[in-house]
């Protein structure tokens, strides 16, 4: 489990939400895209842990010592209920169960096959729990995403807490600016590389952990390591023309249907990769090149030949000159060369981002950028 994401404000708050359930006496429906399920148990697991009063036990459906049981059979046989408890399961009877008392317990291993006998179960152990004692069993189903998690009417005692539009852009940012805290690299890279791999994983925070080890080369034309990532999930093209929250190819991300860009580069659509990149660049790089044109409007202030007319109306103060503006009037002053290369370089690197395109790599690695970057 990567601890460090559970730390951030969304992750955190979805556990605070499922402790806040169990605090309340309910059992929780856990419903989640297979490759988050083991990650999200743990971090569940490593939650209730911490707590005094609560014993934490996960407990695995798959045991072929264990098929046929019926779910209170199951619960009282791998808990340590006696022979006639077990004989004699049911909902009440788990509830009142001495070898249950205080346990949190994590059911895996739900399947289509077993989940409706799980689910009438849950909606008659919620019901009987209630009339029960105050430390029976609470009980968390991690289901699989691609099985119907609807519980029917509403119960007092029994929620579904979906994984779902739970983390957000700023969790993403957060995360990856600690992934990337000890690489040394120069201030605008570092940033650059934030940004993409905030832009690029959404809301999958795998993705960010594998960008952040990659070079700014790797993560500003990514599609090779994103079909990587698509295949060591799984993934193929047929799947990505139609993508799922249940498989983890989509999902809600700050209130906007989000396609996981695994996907994305599955579908080859490289265009929207480019965009995804773009928006990472445009809100480290247009800053970068405002902080570099004050910087270098200071030491031509007394020597720029003011007013100019432009096409878009007569520029009478130094303030209002874009870098563009600046490099046309330095060719005809007496400036060193390097402040020239520099003028142009963001001159390329404004005028690509204008046009919605990702800057060249060649511009942001080059000596003049790097000089100052």
């Amino acid at each position: 489990m990567d601890s460090l994401w559970w730390q951030m404000p969304g992750p955190a708050r979805f556990l605070d939400r499922i402790d806040d359930d169990l605090r309340q006496g309910r059992n929780v429906v856990v419903p989640a895209p297979p490759h988050l399920s083991t990650e999200l148990r743990e971090a569940v697991g490593d939650r209730i842990s911490r707590n005094d009063f609560w014993r934490w036990r996960r407990l695995e459906l798959g045991d072929t010592s264990v098929r046929g049981a019926s779910p209170p059979e199951f619960l009282l046989s791998e808990l340590g209920g006696s022979t006639r408890e077990v004989a004699t399961a049911s909902p009440r009877s788990v509830a009142g169960a001495d070898a249950l008392r205080g346990f949190v317990i994590w059911i895996d291993g739900l399947t289509v096959h077993n989940w409706p006998a799980w689910k009438s179960f849950l909606v008659e152990y919620e019901h009987a729990r209630r009339n029960g004692h105050w430390d029976a069993p609470l009980l968390c189903a991690g289901l699989p995403g691609f099985i119907d998690s609807e519980l029917g009417e509403a119960q007092i005692a029994l929620v579904s807490r979906p994984w779902s539009g739970a983390s957000d852009r700023l969790d993403m940012a957060m995360y990856a600016s600690h992934l990337l805290s000890d690489r040394r690299l120069p201030r605008l890279h570092k940033r650059l590389l934030v940004s993409a791999c905030t832009e690029l994983a959404g809301f999958d925070h795998s993705i960010a952990r594998v960008l952040a080890t990659l070079s700014l080369e790797s993560v500003l034309a990514p599609m090779t390591a994103l079909l990587r990532i698509a295949g060591e999930r799984g993934w193929v093209e047929s799947m990505a023309g139609a993508p799922e929250w249940s498989n983890g190819m989509m999902d809600e991300l700050e209130g906007s249907r989000f396609v996981h860009s695994a996907a994305v580069a599955l579908a080859g659509d490289a265009a929207e990769i480019s965009r995804r990149v773009w928006r990472a660049e445009v809100g480290i790089v247009f800053p970068f090149i405002e902080e570099q044109r004050i910087e270098l409007l200071e030491p031509l202030r007394g020597r720029l030949r003011l007013p100019i007319d432009t096409h878009f109306g007569r520029i009478e103060e130094p303030e209002d000159l874009e870098v563009g503006h600046l490099l046309w009037l330095a060719r005809s002053l007496d400036v060193p060369r390097r402040t020239l290369r520099l003028l142009e370089r963001l001159v390329r690197m404004r005028h690509a981002l204008a046009h919605l395109e990702p800057v060249a790599l060649t511009d942001l690695t080059s000596p003049e950028v790097l000089s100052v970057a």
